[in-house]
């Protein structure tokens, strides 16, 4: 592959999609995934059920992703 296809092929990765400001990043289910909660499975289950319900938490009503599940 030549340097020129690379770099070519490299943008079209780089450009995929549009990064969201903390604007329309807060307009999709408050800026965080899933939406609100009373359990980590209500977290679990808000992304079809991806890893463990160990990979969760419900803090303050809101789902986000455990740091150190153990």
């Amino acid at each position: 592959m030549s340097i020129n296809a690379f770099l070519i092929m490299k943008n079209s990765i780089l450009n995929l999609g549009k990064a969201l400001n903390k604007v329309e990043q807060k307009e999709i289910n408050g800026g965080r995934f899933g939406g609100q909660c009373r359990t980590a499975r209500d977290c679990w289950y808000a992304t079809g059920g991806v890893g463990s319900i160990n990979d969760y938490l419900c803090l303050n009503g809101n789902c986000a992703f455990n740091s150190n599940p153990f």
